[in-house]
């Protein structure tokens, strides 16, 4: 993972070379809210307590026209399902985590407003992200509720906030974000009756740095 970071780097940094293009870092933290359905009578399987899930991008804005830019970029991406089950082995907590870890590659589409004020804009992004799982890992094994997990998480980014100048070529953007995913993130299960569905979607607050 490091080396895909430095290469990336690397990459992006060719771009710089060129004035339409800016490249960045955002940091976010999000909160998870995960859209669950399962169709059995025996059990239920309901979302557990909020999960905090970090997460990393190098970006890179290009120029498509004045003040509209293709965003995309590289990232790291940590997102965490907690589920409360009833029905199960009564014996057992009911409580379970996934943590599944993501390289994130964004396809975005920016827009940035005219001054609002002296050296601010406000923005507003949109658009589909690529998620590449590369790890996942859990608590409580012995409830044993998803066998497999998708290799790969499709989402949709909508995004808005305030971008201020800091210097010519530095601004920082602060603001807040919706991902809703696309897919049932849960390949197989344990269950041999009902259709359990998760898809993870994500209430975050963006912190990141263009240069």
């Amino acid at each position: 993972m490091k080396n895909i970071f430095i290469a990336s780097l690397m990459i992006l940094t060719i771009n710089v070379a060129n004035a339409q293009t800016n490249i960045g870092l955002k940091l976010s933290s999000s909160i998870n809210a995960p859209r669950i359905s399962y169709t059995d009578d025996s059990y239920t399987i309901d979302k557990g307590s909020n999960a905090f899930n970090p997460s990393a991008v190098l970006f890179a804005d290009i120029a498509l026209a004045k003040s509209y830019y293709f965003s995309t970029g590289l990232g790291y991406i940590s997102k965490r399902i907690n589920l409360a089950t009833n029905g199960f082995d009564s014996n057992i907590s009911n409580q379970k985590q996934y943590n599944i870890q993501y390289i994130q590659v964004p396809a975005t589409l920016k827009l940035l407003t005219n001054e609002v004020a002296l050296d601010k804009k406000l923005y507003f992004q949109f658009g589909p992200q690529f998620d590449i799982a590369v790890h996942h890992k859990e608590n409580n094994p012995k409830l044993q509720v998803i066998k497999k997990f998708q290799p790969i998480d499709i989402s949709l980014l909508f995004a808005a906030g305030m971008q201020i100048q800091l210097a010519p070529q530095t601004a920082v953007q602060i603001g807040i974000s919706y991902t809703r995913s696309l897919i049932n993130v849960a390949r197989k299960t344990w269950m041999d009756d009902g259709d359990l569905s998760i898809k993870n979607d994500l209430f975050g607050i963006d912190l990141g740095i263009k240069f």
